[in-house]
């Protein structure tokens, strides 16, 4: 978990320097408008660091769920997620760099340092249980689920709070 927290740290250090977090604040207000789906990605992509250390419950959830044949608890498999998303985390410090450096091509620059991202993480999780094919392909699963049921809890929230206030 420390070494999670502190590759966020340089994460959020390299996006706050190249100030590349702009971009995305611009398109999720095109995307979202003014709703509060907008403000919680603002929130996600400004604060990745913090976000990460919240994303990890659901995508270690769905890999303890994907893997639980190999009897692991749920703690062993937060610790491997942790340090698996660390590394991570210095991978996407690429997309900031590469984004100051050819600013045109900002979603060329996100395609591939997510593709990258995601086949590493993929690789790692699939490394921790047998490495088999099938294993390498559970890990992707439970990754891209986990990502997305921590984007549906966001948008969740969102909504509710929307809809909440706007009595």
């Amino acid at each position: 978990m420390t070494f999670l927290v502190l590759t966020s740290v340089i994460y959020t250090l390299i996006s706050r320097f190249f100030k590349t977090d702009i971009t995305y604040n611009e398109l999720s207000k095109e995307i979202y408008g003014d709703s509060s789906i907008a403000d919680i990605m603002n929130w996600v992509q400004n604060n990745y660091g913090y976000a990460n250390l919240i994303m990890i419950l659901p995508i270690t959830l769905w890999t303890k769920f994907l893997f639980r044949k190999y009897r692991y608890n749920f703690y062993e498999t937060f610790v491997m997620i942790s340090f698996v998303m660390g590394v991570g985390m210095l991978i996407l410090s690429l997309e900031s760099v590469l984004n100051y450096i050819f600013p045109t091509t900002f979603i060329i620059n996100e395609s591939i340092i997510l593709v990258l991202a995601f086949l590493y993480i993929s690789w790692a999780i699939g490394q921790f249980y047998e490495k088999k094919v099938k294993n390498y392909a559970k890990a992707f699963l439970a990754y891209f689920i986990g990502i997305v049921t921590f984007q549906a809890l966001a948008f969740g929230a969102g909504i509710m709070y929307d809809v909440m206030t706007k009595n």
